[in-house]
């Protein structure tokens, strides 16, 4: 890989739009290391996110260490890509060739990631509070300055994540994690396991 910053997505964030609604702060019973790590590492995707995160292809991840810094990037699936246009659950925000449309997630430690997508930017910030508990706090930007423009993508996408976007296992999602189709509640799940 050549310069950290060539791993990020070609498009400038100063042009996108913050919807303060969108804000996530999670407490997560671990250790920051935990939750950092576990935002890094790749290998999990296909495995605990196979539902979640279906519109990725994570057979065809790339990653590595950049100076201190690691990145990862894994390609749109093909059946996500096909009709991407309509299939986005928000604008598209980079008119990139379709080969290199998909999520560009670089770690710049010691604790901010960011996570860019086809369709959103957003920053992942992990707090230490206590030795066994972090706080995260997500802010993302889309395109759509708008926000019906936004609404109304996510309402024309909704076919798409009906039929494609599933829980890890069957259950009561408001009491397990991994039978609510979030995979950040699938994340927080895994890291309090550790």
């Amino acid at each position: 890989m050549e310069a950290w910053i060539t791993q990020l997505a070609p498009y400038d964030p100063a042009e996108l739009y913050e919807y303060p609604e969108g804000k996530i702060v999670k407490t997560i019973k671990a250790n920051w290391k935990i939750v950092a790590e576990n935002f890094m590492d790749g290998y999990h995707l296909a495995h605990l996110h196979s539902g979640t995160l279906a519109m990725y292809d994570h057979s065809k991840i790339e990653y590595g260490f950049v100076g201190s810094h690691f990145v990862f990037w894994e390609p749109c699936a093909p059946h996500y890509l096909e009709n991407i246009e309509q299939n986005t659950p928000f604008r598209l925000i980079d008119p990139s060739p379709p080969e290199r449309l998909g999520a560009y997630v670089p770690m710049l430690f010691p604790g901010i990631g960011l996570s860019e997508s086809e369709s959103s930017w957003s920053t992942f910030h992990i707090k230490p509070v206590v030795p066994d508990s972090s706080i995260v706090e997500m802010r993302s930007k889309f395109s759509a300055k708008d926000y019906s423009a936004f609404k109304k993508q996510e309402k024309r996408s909704a076919r798409f994540w009906n039929s494609h976007i599933v829980a890890k296992f069957e259950g009561d999602s408001p009491t397990d994690p991994m039978a609510s189709d979030d995979f950040m509640e699938e994340d927080v799940y895994a890291c309090e396991q550790q």
